[in-house]
């Protein structure tokens, strides 16, 4: 009856260390996956950030056009005007 007990407690023990490094080894291994994960996320964070502020510059540049139509519209219509007063010899 005594070897029966020992094989179970030294059975009970191998199955605990067995358990205690797997799960030991599973948790080390994830916490590199995670790790891993947040790098590759603060890259994207970093590119979608680059990528908005780029956009933003073009928009301002675009938007700045924009606002520069109507001057040269105005422009394009006093240059005809004197054209036309050239034109008609005055």
């Amino acid at each position: 009856m005594e070897t029966a007990i020992w094989v179970a407690v030294i059975g009970m023990i191998a199955s605990i260390l067995t358990t205690v490094i797997t799960v030991t080894a599973t948790n080390s291994k994830t916490r590199q996956e995670i790790r891993t994960q947040l790098a590759l996320q603060d890259e994207r964070q970093k590119n979608v950030i680059d990528n908005v502020k780029e956009l933003s510059t073009e928009v301002k540049a675009h938007n700045e056009f924009g606002r520069q139509i109507p001057v040269i519209v105005e422009q394009i219509k006093v240059i005809n005007h004197r054209l036309d007063d050239l034109e008609r010899g005055r």
